[in-house]
């Protein structure tokens, strides 16, 4: 009786525990989701959507000011619509709290010949407006 009373205890601190899932670095969560809208925004600007993400670098797990993003090119049943390049290597820095930039990296083979190009630049407002100007919130009660 008292195995299965202390097996029955175990089993339920296993399920207990397996229900804490970590969170996970909500900071990295933030720069992947704001690089990545960026990013994904330019290829569709540019009509290059026939790219996808393909590597991260480095991992999500952890926050870092700067973060390579490699986008590769879909095959495609008609070669002649192919991309003259295969992957397209994008920085993504983040200079401060607020502010972002998207730069294209040149291809691995140029060995740094040809610099890096500033795509884009992202400058977030303060928090504090960034709660004034939304428009929704979950939760809130106040009038």
């Amino acid at each position: 009786m008292r195995t299965i009373a202390t097996a029955l205890s175990l089993f339920s601190c296993v399920l207990a525990l397996s229900a804490c899932k970590p969170q996970g670095n909500t900071v990295a969560k933030q720069q992947h989701f704001i690089c990545s809208a960026l990013i994904e925004g330019f290829l569709k600007t540019q009509n290059l959507t026939e790219y996808q993400l393909w590597r991260v670098q480095p991992a999500l797990q952890h926050v870092a000011s700067q973060r390579l993003y490699v986008y590769e090119a879909q095959t495609s049943y008609h070669p002649r619509l192919m991309p003259s390049q295969k992957k397209l290597r994008f920085n993504c820095e983040q200079n401060s709290a607020q502010q972002f930039q998207i730069k294209l990296s040149p291809p691995a083979q140029t060995n740094g010949a040809v610099p890096e190009e500033t795509l884009l630049s992202l400058q977030l407002p303060q928090p504090e407006r960034m709660r004034q100007l939304t428009v929704y919130t979950l939760g809130s009660s106040e009038k």
